[in-house]
């Protein structure tokens, strides 16, 4: 989900008894993410946001952002916490463009992560 319209539709109806660590970040081309904010009220909702405009995602509900600069490092700091129903979802809501050759390299290196620390 390399926009917010994408991010929107990805979380659109989504119901989960567990948590959700949801891993937002890279560079948003000024984008309004505003109406990201709608989807993310639930007590079960964790935001992991990183790369250029990390900041300006974790400000949509900062009570449960955590920022780093990296997807990496969030993920790192999301492995320990996961238990079963839980669920770890990359819609960055962003281009990948600041951290990563293009989108395909991001959702393979969170293909690895995933697989290394799951």
């Amino acid at each position: 989900a390399t926009n917010v319209g994408s991010t929107e539709a990805a979380l659109n109806g989504l119901h989960l008894d567990g948590t959700l660590y949801l891993l937002l970040g890279g560079d948003g081309k000024s984008a309004d993410f505003t109406p990201l904010s709608r989807y993310l009220t639930g007590d079960n909702v964790r935001l992991y946001c990183f790369g250029r405009d990390g900041a300006q995602l974790a400000a949509l509900r900062p009570d449960v952002a955590v920022q780093t600069e990296t997807m990496e490092q969030a993920m790192r700091q999301i492995a320990p916490q996961v238990v079963t129903g839980d669920m770890v979802l990359l819609s960055p809501a962003c281009a990948s463009l600041d951290q990563f050759k293009n989108f395909e390299q991001r959702g393979d290196i969170f293909t690895r992560l995933a697989k290394e620390l799951g």
